[in-house]
């Protein structure tokens, strides 16, 4: 037990080095909107998402989509909580022309058969909406991978590991993608919300460090079943 609890510490004290340079926490006043994430002004969907209990909720079916348009990323690592399903995360959403792009692309929905999706992702903004942004999931898949899972209830964690060439996907500690990636522009994060009829997504603890983690990403229990 000893051993076990020594492994963990230091397993702590590696990890925490690794400050975020930001993290969204959502702690607003419910039915107000998170000031770090814009609209992309795509009206499609009508779909509303606002601020609620502290997390970024969506609240009025249809698709919605935002992005964070405060710092450009790159490489390093990106991590969320996320409840149930029907939800998209973005991020390298190049910011040369806010008319076009590219991006890459984490979601969970069943549009290719219930899971998590990794994409590499071209998108343009609708002529016919001028006003619009960054519409970064308006548009064509480049690169898909599926992962196939039921659709999850309830919070979880995501962590996504972003080495230029080569992404890294973790879910509860559970890896679900290890893909080599094209070299894309450091850009944009965006948050996405999409049908939901039955459940409600929701983001909270959005965060990005470019210092990548010491140590490799394992989960408790594989760390647990070395000293058993």
């Amino acid at each position: 037990m000893r051993s076990l609890l020594v492994v963990l510490s230091i397993v702590a004290v590696l990890a925490g080095t690794a400050g975020a340079d930001f993290i969204d926490t959502f702690s607003y006043p419910d039915g107000t909107s998170p000031p770090e994430y814009t609209w992309t002004g795509d009206p499609r969907g009508g779909g509303v998402s606002e601020v609620q209990g502290g997390m970024f909720v969506h609240t009025v079916y249809g698709h919605i989509h935002f992005f964070r348009d405060l710092e450009i990323c790159g490489a390093g690592v990106y991590e969320f909580d996320v409840t149930d399903t029907e939800w998209g995360f973005a991020w390298r959403i190049s910011t040369y022309d806010p008319d076009e792009g590219s991006c890459l692309i984490f979601y969970h929905n069943d549009y290719w058969g219930s899971g998590y999706n990794l994409v590499e992702f071209g998108w343009s903004t609708l002529t016919q909406y001028p006003e619009g942004q960054f519409m970064w999931h308006n548009g064509w898949h480049y690169v898909h991978s599926h992962y196939p899972a039921p659709a999850p209830v309830g919070l979880h964690h995501v962590r996504i590991q972003d080495e230029v060439n080569h992404v890294t996907i973790w879910v509860d500690d559970e890896l679900i993608f290890s893909e080599p990636v094209n070299e894309l522009d450091d850009g944009y994060i965006g948050l996405g919300f999409d049908w939901a009829a039955a459940m409600t997504p929701s983001f909270d603890n959005v965060s990005y460090s470019a210092e990548m983690s010491p140590v490799e990403h394992t989960s408790w229990g594989s760390i647990k079943a070395l000293y058993r």
